[in-house]
């Protein structure tokens, strides 16, 4: 067998990363570079709007281990709501610190869950991990 293709993680629901800035649990984050010498991924606390990895299981300092739920794994993850409540239905995007909000302004948003089970701001919503597009 020539050339094969071995995966480097299989399944995909979650993995053990190393924060280079500190993480908060129940955040979304975002890659932050590749591998680092350990062979764990770099991870950050996402942005708003941006190309989210998962989220945090716990807080993490930087260096420390943490698992991250990637999206990817549509598993139901608790996850803090920004500075407005969520409602069942809503999908959702990350804002400035890596919490829930619902997409801001017309058009079409690239968004990483669905609420299933709505929260005040601040407070956990109950969000299945999806990435899918929505247009306002």
């Amino acid at each position: 067998m020539a050339n094969d293709a071995i995966p480097f993680k299989e399944d995909g629901d979650e993995l053990t990363c190393v924060p280079t800035i500190a993480v908060q649990g129940k955040h979304f984050v975002v890659l932050t570079g590749g591998r680092n010498a350990d062979g764990l991924y770099q991870i950050g606390p996402a942005g708003a709007g941006a190309k989210v990895l998962g989220v945090a299981m716990w807080d993490a300092a930087i260096g420390q281990r943490v698992t991250v739920k990637t999206i990817e794994s549509g598993n139901i993850m608790p996850v803090v709501a920004g500075a407005a409540a969520l409602n069942p239905n809503d999908s959702v995007v990350s804002d400035a610190n890596g919490a829930a909000v619902v997409p801001a302004g017309a058009g079409e948003h690239h968004c990483q869950g669905v609420v299933l089970n709505g929260a005040a701001a601040g407070a956990d919503a109950e969000i299945m991990l999806s990435n899918h597009t929505v247009t306002i």
